[in-house]
């Protein structure tokens, strides 16, 4: 288990791990797509897939209490907006 902060929810460290290695894996893919200017389906499905991975793995980071990284935050307000349109705030 993944030490936490009294009242925090615990995760598993194989979880956590996996987890992170999903979004490092999907965000490799997704600018490995951007890089080769493929086709635009097949970045915005890369898109896609890296931020179903960086959700959980935000979601793991903050029930143990622990600080989401600013990179990993702006990615998914960022990549998130532009899979989800409707999603997008105005500030």
């Amino acid at each position: 288990m993944v030490a936490t902060h009294e009242g925090a929810a615990t995760v598993p460290a194989a979880r956590l791990s996996r987890l992170r290695r999903d979004v490092q894996s999907n965000r490799l893919a997704h600018r490995q797509g951007r890089a080769n200017a493929q086709a635009g389906e097949s970045v915005r499905t890369a898109q896609q897939k890296f931020v179903a991975a960086l959700r959980p793995y935000t979601d793991a980071l903050e029930s143990l209490g622990l600080p989401i990284p600013y990179t990993l935050r702006d990615e998914l307000r960022i990549y998130g907006a532009a899979t989800n349109p409707r999603a997008r705030h105005t500030e």
